[in-house]
């Protein structure tokens, strides 16, 4: 039996850690913005939640596949194609513009994350008159990542971080439950 629960602990460990890392590309900004989005725009904008997934599916199940086959990631496998064309500091212009594509999506979808969690701490009951409320739930959380940051705790960051996200999805599952959906529609 005391050989069951430290394995049992390591699994739980394990599955959040990697929960945590596949929902990377659902936080609190996403989860709002698009709540947000059906509830203005109802139904009118499936189109664009189709295309972007077949999209996201066959760029990232791509880039898989490239970095299975090779072992290198896509920034490397651009580089080694494109060693011989123009270059700026001597890398391949290609590579600069995926670089900057990559830089500015990401920034854009960190500005959705922060828009999102803001409105999503302006939600908790009281909050809209407490600024306190609202600058204390960011700071402790931060505060709680860069700790775990400096004491070099990567894997307790991730179970945190996996877990935060568990309670996330509690929670929306909570106000679904919660929602009067009409199914019809």
């Amino acid at each position: 039996m005391k050989l069951i629960l430290p394995n049992l602990f390591k699994e739980i460990a394990s599955l959040l850690y990697w929960t945590m890392l596949a929902a990377c590309t659902v936080g609190p900004g996403t989860v709002v913005t698009c709540a947000r989005a059906g509830a203005e725009y109802g139904m009118s904008m499936i189109w664009a939640l189709v295309f972007a997934s077949i999209l996201a599916y066959i760029l990232q199940e791509g880039t898989a596949r490239l970095s299975i086959v090779s072992g290198k990631s896509l920034g490397q496998c651009l580089r080694m194609k494109y060693r011989h064309g123009w270059k700026i500091y001597e890398t391949a212009i290609i590579c600069w513009l995926v670089g900057l594509g990559v830089f500015f999506g990401n920034t854009l979808y960190e500005c959705n994350n922060w828009a999102g969690g803001i409105a999503a701490i302006l939600s908790i009951p009281g909050a809209e008159d407490s600024v306190a409320i609202r600058v204390g739930c960011s700071f402790a959380y931060a505060a709680i990542v860069l700790a775990l940051l400096y004491w070099d705790k990567v894997d307790m960051l991730g179970i945190f971080l996996g877990i935060v996200m568990m309670a996330m999805a509690i929670l929306f599952l909570v106000v679904v439950a919660e929602m009067d959906i009409n199914l019809t529609e």
